[in-house]
């Protein structure tokens, strides 16, 4: 039996189809435009629209198929986008309305500074800011539609007093934890994170440079980025090195302030000889006796019990 259901791949929906590994099944979806097989999920896949889906039908015509969550309807490419609105009440958000397989963009969406979920309308309200277009552009593209024309004079970022209030303090949603107040120079914030995404770090790296490089900035709020020797910068680690911080966030701040130097502003040698901290000694976590046993007892396959012995 053939069986057809959703699939992701890649944050894309496409419809996935279970079949058994027969030449003549695996010729018949092979002839289908855009076609892929995945391993991870021992199924093939193909693009979720009118097209491929007509196709199926018509080369899979005579055999017994079933199909899960599907719509009888011929499905429509939009369906897999997240809609990008006007918010009805605050005009300085966007609505962000994800598609059934929302779970694949959640963990993109909260690293959006200044998200919220609306639960009663059951979205993702975003700032409405040029800061919000460049992470969706960088990190969505090709994953969402405008459902309206964008203005002109859209902001870097938002003003406070436009801010969301909470509904438990009464305050700018922000203030709540760490409240986004933007560097006298925080041109090198943005020029920083243009390079980021122009080496194709990852969504995680990019927020974590830009945000310990800005409170960097901000330590010398006064003294432009390019004026600012290495003693000062010794001077802030040692600062932080004070509050406790990890050696984890310790390598951020160096790597952060290390890419600017060297990667946009190309001095070079301007932070070579940055102290890295000493790696934790940290145990290794080994298995009890009896959770070896546990675990092997979880399995069934006789293959993978071997495998595991």
């Amino acid at each position: 039996m053939i069986n057809v259901h959703n699939f992701v791949s890649k944050l894309e929906k496409r419809i996935g189809i279970s079949m058994p590994n027969e030449v003549s099944l695996t010729d018949r979806i092979r002839q289908i435009k855009g076609a892929r097989w995945s391993p991870l999920g021992r199924c093939w896949h193909i693009p979720y629209n009118k097209e491929a889906w007509t196709q199926f039908i018509t080369l899979f015509e005579g055999i017994d198929y079933e199909v899960e969550k599907l719509p009888e309807k011929a499905v429509s490419a939009n369906d897999a986008l997240i809609k990008v609105l006007l918010h009805p009440i605050n005009h300085h958000y966007l609505r962000l309305q994800l598609p059934a397989d929302y779970y694949t963009y959640l963990p993109i969406i909260k690293n959006i500074h200044g998200r919220r979920y609306d639960m009663e309308a059951n979205s993702w309200d975003i700032p409405y800011t040029q800061l919000s277009l460049r992470f969706l552009d960088t990190y969505l593209g090709g994953k969402y539609i405008f459902e309206f024309s964008l203005k002109q004079d859209i902001p870097e970022n938002l003003p406070s007093e436009h801010l969301f209030l909470s509904k438990k303090s009464n305050l700018p949603i922000d203030n709540e934890k760490d409240k986004y107040i933007p560097a006298k120079y925080e041109s090198a914030v943005v020029a920083l994170e243009e390079q980021l995404r122009l080496k194709r770090y990852s969504f995680r790296t990019v927020k974590s440079y830009k945000n310990s490089f800005r409170l960097f900035l901000k330590y010398y709020d006064n003294t432009p980025p390019e004026d600012i020797t290495e003693a000062q910068i010794r001077a802030y680690l040692s600062y932080k090195v004070a509050q406790k911080i990890s050696e984890s966030y310790q390598n951020q701040i160096i790597n952060g302030i290390k890419f600017y130097y060297e990667k946009v502003l190309m001095q070079e040698r301007k932070t070579y000889y940055l102290p890295r901290p000493k790696k934790p000694e940290k145990l290794p976590n080994v298995l009890t006796e009896e959770e070896v046993v546990k675990l092997l007892q979880s399995v069934d396959n006789l293959k993978h019990k071997l495998i595991m012995i």
